[in-house]
């Protein structure tokens, strides 16, 4: 299952890119670098500020299902997005399918192939997510038959990348998230390689 887009913090969501570098110093003072990790790993840290009751208990409700920090679960990430008018979705049948952006803003974002993606509409939650199997400037093509005409009709239509992340932590306080304007909570996502 993934994380709704519905709820998208209303204050800006850090994205943080880590990486891991192990260093060796030698005697003769020279140093040797090597990556640790394969590829970077994200975190995010999603601030919420007036949240109905409603959201807090289903948030509150999918950390309880997730055992906080135990379970890992599809994160859609508001932050690296392409949404807009300027979308194309083509439905292609017995052919991959493909959504264009006329901006051609896809690599330069981060997309790339065996990316996961959510494709979802503004008043929708987490409609579809797909493995992407390739991307070329303004082209994102996903595998045979993955689109439906439901997602050709929303407005706007947003393409997110999709992370498999887990809670930062195992504790969920009662004030953790609170409904009033004014009391900022923040949630930390942490992704898994």
């Amino acid at each position: 299952m993934a994380w709704s887009l519905i709820w998208k913090p209303q204050k800006i969501a850090t994205f943080i890119v880590d990486q891991k570098t192990v260093i060796s110093r030698f005697e003769s003072g020279k140093e040797q670098r090597r990556k640790k990790w394969s590829r970077p790993k994200h975190r995010f840290l999603l601030t919420f500020d007036a949240l109905s009751y409603d959201v807090v208990n289903d948030i509150r409700a999918w950390f309880k299902t997730y055992s906080g920090a135990y379970s890992t679960f599809d994160f859609a990430n508001t932050a690296q997005a392409v949404r807009g008018k300027r979308l194309t979705l083509a439905l292609n049948g017995a052919s991959p399918d493909t959504i264009v952006d006329s901006s051609s803003e896809f690599v330069d974002i981060g997309f790339h192939t065996d990316l996961k993606v959510t494709v979802g509409g503004s008043n929708v939650g987490n409609d579809g997510e797909y493995t992407v199997s390739g991307v070329v400037a303004g082209t994102l093509t996903l595998p045979n038959g993955s689109l439906t005409a439901d997602e050709s009709s929303y407005t706007p239509l947003g393409v997110y990348v999709t992370y498999t992340v887990r809670f930062n932590e195992d504790t969920f306080e009662n004030t953790f998230l609170t409904i009033d304007k004014g009391n900022v909570r923040t949630i930390e996502l942490i992704e898994v390689i």
